[in-house]
């Protein structure tokens, strides 16, 4: 019969819990960042994270130790995580969907404007030093949202999509 316990551990395991460790600033940046283990799979002879929430494994303790150091224990084993009988898992720190940010993305010369998404302050000014200067760079009514519209065309544009990393278990973890 299948049931809740299908996943967890036996006591008489050979193999202790993991316990996922960050070290940083990180979390400091994102107090609020969603932290979480995803069972992997391969498609197209890639590792890549498995659909669904069955597929999501949560911490069972956390803790801090200060100033920078986060801790989270996983009911999986290192076995587990590696991925000796299927593809493991992988870590994911995501950044909490619900904490919009607004912003420009950090300016890069080599880089030509090619929409909304990854609009940079070089976009705005040619020359990121000229403040003064608010010629148009682009031509920004070629696009869905309107520059300088309204607040919400505006707040569309400036839109941060939450950050989100996965480090799949076997590059953590000793062999």
């Amino acid at each position: 019969m299948a049931g809740i316990t299908d996943d967890m551990i036996p006591v008489n395991a050979t193999e202790e819990n993991i316990v996922f460790l960050i070290r940083g600033e990180l979390l400091q940046r994102y107090p609020n960042a969603i932290i979480y283990a995803q069972k992997a799979e391969t498609q197209n002879g890639q590792r890549v994270k498995a659909p669904g929430l069955e597929n999501q494994k949560y911490p069972i303790f956390k803790g801090t130790i200060k100033p920078d150091i986060y801790f989270l224990g996983f009911q999986l084993v290192p076995s587990q995580v590696r991925g000796v009988e299927d593809q493991g898992y992988f870590f994911v720190i995501e950044e909490n969907p619900t904490g919009a940010r607004f912003g420009l993305d950090a300016p890069d010369k080599k880089k030509e404007f090619d929409g909304w998404e990854n609009l940079g302050w070089q976009d705005v000014f040619p020359d990121i030093n000229d403040w003064n200067t608010v010629a148009p760079y682009i031509d920004l009514t070629q696009l869905e949202a309107k520059y300088s519209s309204t607040a919400a065309h505006f707040a569309h544009i400036t839109f941060q999509p939450p950050f989100r990393a996965l480090v799949h278990g076997s590059d953590m973890l000793p062999p």
